[in-house]
């Protein structure tokens, strides 16, 4: 029967591989979405409709971050223009096949509005 220290030994070897591949799975995903903002780059400046341009992304590894800001060109947005947003964006991020499984590792997704007038609006994307 192992002792108390050993099996105190195997937990705490356990713990650690646990974290070395967490940690590595972070990695991975910070690879990852790296070379995904990266395409999104070349989006910067482009007016994704009428109101929306894209103002650049921005991915933040240590803390396991990705910042969408974007640019909303009207000066009053409607009282509920955050709440279509909110929806909007997590209905996109959920579906994604990278960022949903992004955050569901506990990955930020993040979308920064700001408009002509100064308000803004950060958006953390939330599955259900």
């Amino acid at each position: 029967m192992p002792t108390r220290r050993a099996c105190g030994v195997g937990v705490a070897l356990a713990l650690a591989l646990a974290g070395q591949a967490a940690a590595e799975d972070a990695q991975q995903t910070c690879q990852a979405v790296t070379v995904i903002a990266q395409a999104f780059k070349a989006d910067v400046g482009t007016w994704r409709d009428r109101l929306t341009r894209n103002d650049g992304v921005e991915v933040i590894c240590p803390i396991m971050t990705v910042q969408f800001k974007r640019f909303l060109n009207t000066r009053t947005p409607d009282k509920d223009w955050r709440d279509r947003q909110r929806a909007g964006w997590n209905a996109s991020v959920c579906r994604d096949r990278v960022w949903r499984p992004a955050i569901e590792a506990g990955w930020i997704i993040l979308l920064s509005i700001t408009t002509a007038s100064g308000e803004g609006a950060d958006i953390i994307a939330s599955c259900d």
